[in-house]
């Protein structure tokens, strides 16, 4: 059976949830990992792990900017440009205006809560969109389990950088959102029909709880990168399936006509070009961070489904 496949009615491309299951793997594999750590290795793993919210910082923009660059491959095309410009108009001067609060502006601490909820807004949205795909639930349990979710990784990220009450506070409210979730998560699943109908839902509240287990338990950089590395390898899934698709039909695109890269050369390209570009890029810190929330603003409407974007990516 094909994981990817062309859909011959639309000129679309099919990806199907086993694909983009694969990177919740890292969630058995950290539970593994962190079982290991207590049971054989003294807890050695876990005074490696220790971290300050700057390194959290530094791990989400080491492992999450090259996606954001190859998010930005689609815009080389003069017919994205054209059928996004409106959208422009808001998500540019919207990203320059939360760059200069978070560069200039806004002491660190107020800095860093604006990225990382950004951030967690964005990376909690795109997998519990993907959660939605193909299933018939209830809107208002859906809504209410996906901002309960965020309100948990959010909490939970931010308690980092906090000590005695406030810490101790955001941790309660994070463990009731995570129990809000959780009840959500089942009565949706059940919902939908069972575990196996829902299953990229069951894999991402997996992904939520085991992240907060992490954190709980003193592993708390195993607890950001379980959300940063399904996230960022989704990304990518998706990234490369759509560039492969648009390229066989399309001549438009100024980055891969100009090195000649077609279908399934996009696979190899695409990433290494991003890692490429995402190190030049992190260079400039304020231009990182714009691009960066020019990606968090334009996404939702990018993969919204009336967008051309969604035009050439279709969900099993």
């Amino acid at each position: 059976m094909h994981i990817l496949e062309s859909t011959q009615s639309n000129n679309a491309v099919l990806i199907s949830k086993k694909m983009l299951l694969l990177p919740y793997l890292v969630v058995p594999f950290v539970i593994v990992l962190i079982l290991l750590d207590y049971l054989f290795f003294s807890h050695r793993l876990q005074a490696l792990l220790l971290v300050q919210p700057v390194l959290v910082l530094f791990a989400g923009v080491l492992f999450g900017l090259p996606h954001i660059v190859a998010s930005m491959f689609a815009y080389a095309d003069k017919n994205y440009r054209t059928f996004y410009k409106n959208d422009f108009k808001f998500v540019l001067p919207a990203s320059l205006v939360a760059a200069i609060l978070t560069v200039i502006v806004l002491p660190e601490l107020a800095a860093y809560v604006l990225y990382t909820v950004l951030t967690l807004v964005h990376t909690i949205g795109q997998q519990a969109g993907l959660s939605r795909s193909g299933i018939r639930v209830s809107n208002q349990r859906y809504l209410v389990w996906r901002w309960s979710s965020t309100v948990t990784a959010c909490c939970t990220v931010l308690s980092l950088a906090q000590a005695g009450s406030w810490k101790m506070l955001l941790l309660v409210i994070a463990v009731l959102a995570l129990s809000v979730s959780s009840y959500c998560a089942i009565r949706l699943i059940t919902e939908a029909g069972g575990a196996r109908k829902a299953i990229y839902l069951v894999a991402t509240q997996a992904m939520l709880v085991t992240s907060f287990t992490c954190f709980v338990t003193g592993y708390a950089l195993l607890g950001v990168l379980i959300p940063r590395i399904v996230h960022d390898c989704t990304a990518f899934i998706l990234y490369a399936c759509h560039d492969n698709a648009h390229t066989l039909d399309s001549k438009n695109n100024f980055i891969y006509t100009k090195f000649n890269i077609k279908g399934k050369h996009v696979y190899w390209f695409l990433p290494l070009a991003s890692v490429i570009l995402a190190i030049f890029i992190n260079m400039a810190g304020f231009v990182m961070i714009t691009v960066t929330y020019f990606h968090y603003f334009m996404e939702k409407t990018a993969w919204s489904r009336q967008s051309i974007h969604r035009s050439i990516v279709k969900f099993d």
